[in-house]
């Protein structure tokens, strides 16, 4: 379904998978039943149902950049134990400060995009007991500090967290064993120079361990003030190390 002049909608019944593009009228979807998969792309989709008990659930594409689904994604944490792959693009508004994905042990990817500016209140993020999971993907969400991948995520390949603001103070991943990918791009109000005097006063960025299976490493700062102003490392298995200055 797409381009739909559709306001409300309610999908339940025997149903196993929906696929809903360029629905920007639909400010309303209350899911049930057996659905399976859930692709939902509309900019004014404000509010997503879900029943208390949603087991048949294993996928959830959420669009809607004018909308805060942070209850969404609670909801989806609560309700689906099956669920295994979670995109949501949204402003991710809330009072709620810190989110924590806990104890799924299907699930396999995750997603977040924070739209709007990255306008979230959220300051930190924690994943632990997701056996399964092998990628995250965090991307602007201005006021994050914390970003922590605890234990029990040991299937973990790929890392990606973009859009981190001046805020941000610590990244910590506890099982890195077979992580592939790794890429990380954050803005910095703190000028290079006094980073390199003092980094670790600044900034906390810990590995449980070593990482053999590595294939793909970034990590870029963008510095407010200061002189460079960018700097970048890119390195791929096989190659030397990139590094970059003023430019990426």
């Amino acid at each position: 379904m797409h381009d739909a002049h559709v306001e409300k909608l309610r999908i339940k019944g025997q149903v196993r998978e929906v696929i809903l593009q360029r629905c920007e009228r639909l400010s309303r979807l209350e899911l049930g039943g057996r659905l399976e998969v859930v692709k939902v792309g509309g900019r004014g989709v404000h509010r997503v149902k879900l029943p208390k008990v949603f087991p048949s659930l294993i996928s959830l594409t959420l669009d809607s950049p004018r909308s805060s689904h942070l209850d969404t994604l609670w909801a989806v944490l609560e309700a689906c134990p099956q669920i295994k792959h979670i995109q949501i693009h949204s402003q991710f508004e809330g009072k709620q400060k810190k989110l924590v994905i806990r104890n799924k042990p299907c699930l396999q990817v995750v997603r977040l995009m924070c739209a709007g500016g990255g306008k979230s209140n959220v300051t930190e993020i924690k994943i632990e007991g997701c056996q399964r999971l092998e990628e995250i993907g965090i991307d602007e969400f201005s006021s994050l500090k914390r970003f922590k991948v605890a234990k029990k995520c040991e299937s973990l390949k790929n890392l990606f967290i973009r859009g981190l603001s001046k805020h941000f103070r610590g990244l910590w991943i506890d099982s890195v064993a077979n992580l592939q990918s790794f890429e990380c791009f954050m803005k910095t109000d703190i000028p290079c120079r006094a980073i390199l005097d003092n980094y670790e006063d600044q900034f906390v960025f810990s590995f449980g361990g070593p990482i053999p299976a590595l294939r793909y490493f970034k990590f870029a700062v963008d510095f407010e003030t200061g002189y460079p102003n960018k700097v970048a490392m890119k390195w791929k298995r096989g190659q030397t190390p990139v590094y970059f200055k003023n430019q990426f």
